[in-house]
Protein backbone atom coordinates (compact mmCIF):
# COMPACT_ATOMS: atom_id res chain seq x y z
CA UNK A 1 0.00 0.00 0.00
CA UNK A 2 1.27 3.51 -0.83
CA UNK A 3 1.24 6.11 1.56
CA UNK A 4 1.85 9.78 1.99
CA UNK A 5 2.22 10.63 6.18
CA UNK A 6 2.08 14.96 6.90
CA UNK A 7 1.18 16.13 10.63
CA UNK A 8 -2.09 15.96 10.32
CA UNK A 9 -3.17 13.74 7.03
CA UNK A 10 -2.41 10.30 5.73
CA UNK A 11 -2.91 9.75 1.98
CA UNK A 12 -3.34 6.29 1.36
CA UNK A 13 -4.79 3.62 -1.20
CA UNK A 14 -8.39 2.55 -0.36
CA UNK A 15 -9.28 -0.33 1.38
CA UNK A 16 -12.86 -2.22 1.07
CA UNK A 17 -12.69 -1.56 5.27
CA UNK A 18 -13.01 2.10 4.06
CA UNK A 19 -16.50 2.17 2.71
CA UNK A 20 -18.64 3.24 5.91
CA UNK A 21 -16.30 6.61 6.29
CA UNK A 22 -16.22 7.11 2.46
CA UNK A 23 -19.76 6.90 2.27
CA UNK A 24 -20.60 9.20 5.01
CA UNK A 25 -18.87 11.98 2.79
CA UNK A 26 -20.51 10.67 -0.29
CA UNK A 27 -23.68 10.83 0.74
CA UNK A 28 -23.91 14.24 2.45
CA UNK A 29 -25.48 16.73 -0.01
CA UNK A 30 -23.29 19.74 1.59
CA UNK A 31 -20.02 17.64 1.01
CA UNK A 32 -21.17 16.76 -2.54
CA UNK A 33 -23.05 20.06 -3.77
CA UNK A 34 -19.63 21.84 -5.63
CA UNK A 35 -18.48 18.08 -6.71
CA UNK A 36 -18.83 15.96 -10.12
CA UNK A 37 -20.37 13.18 -7.91
CA UNK A 38 -23.39 12.46 -5.35
CA UNK A 39 -25.12 12.89 -3.03
CA UNK A 40 -24.34 9.16 -3.21
CA UNK A 41 -26.11 5.37 -2.37
CA UNK A 42 -24.50 3.02 -0.54
CA UNK A 43 -24.35 1.23 -3.90
CA UNK A 44 -22.72 4.12 -5.50
CA UNK A 45 -19.67 4.00 -2.85
CA UNK A 46 -19.34 0.76 -3.13
CA UNK A 47 -18.42 0.87 -7.06
CA UNK A 48 -16.50 3.50 -6.55
CA UNK A 49 -14.61 1.98 -4.00
CA UNK A 50 -14.08 -1.71 -6.03
CA UNK A 51 -13.15 0.90 -9.00
CA UNK A 52 -10.70 2.39 -7.05
CA UNK A 53 -8.92 -0.57 -5.40
CA UNK A 54 -8.97 -1.68 -9.09
CA UNK A 55 -6.96 1.42 -10.31
CA UNK A 56 -3.93 -0.25 -8.17
CA UNK A 57 -3.71 -3.37 -10.43
CA UNK A 58 -3.03 -1.29 -14.16
CA UNK A 59 -0.07 -1.86 -15.64
CA UNK A 60 1.01 0.78 -15.94
CA UNK A 61 -1.12 2.99 -13.52
CA UNK A 62 -2.46 5.76 -14.45
CA UNK A 63 -4.95 6.28 -11.97
CA UNK A 64 -4.07 7.22 -8.27
CA UNK A 65 -6.84 7.70 -6.15
CA UNK A 66 -6.04 8.39 -2.49
CA UNK A 67 -8.17 8.17 0.94
CA UNK A 68 -7.86 11.07 2.95
CA UNK A 69 -7.70 9.85 6.44
CA UNK A 70 -7.49 12.11 9.40
CA UNK A 71 -7.69 11.10 12.90
CA UNK A 72 -8.24 7.43 11.56
CA UNK A 73 -11.22 8.23 9.23
CA UNK A 74 -11.18 9.07 5.68
CA UNK A 75 -12.67 12.14 5.29
CA UNK A 76 -12.36 12.40 1.47
CA UNK A 77 -10.58 11.66 -1.87
CA UNK A 78 -7.61 13.38 -3.68
CA UNK A 79 -7.38 11.60 -7.64
CA UNK A 80 -4.19 12.02 -9.85
CA UNK A 81 -3.95 10.56 -13.48
CA UNK A 82 -1.46 10.24 -16.18
CA UNK A 83 -3.63 11.48 -18.46
CA UNK A 84 -6.40 14.33 -19.21
CA UNK A 85 -9.42 13.38 -18.05
CA UNK A 86 -11.70 12.29 -20.88
CA UNK A 87 -9.03 10.23 -22.51
CA UNK A 88 -8.28 6.71 -21.39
Amino acid sequence: MKEIITKRLILRSFLMSNLDDAHAYASDPEVTKYTLFGPNTIDETKTFMESVILYEEEVPQTHFEYAIVYDSHVIGAELQRDTPLGDS
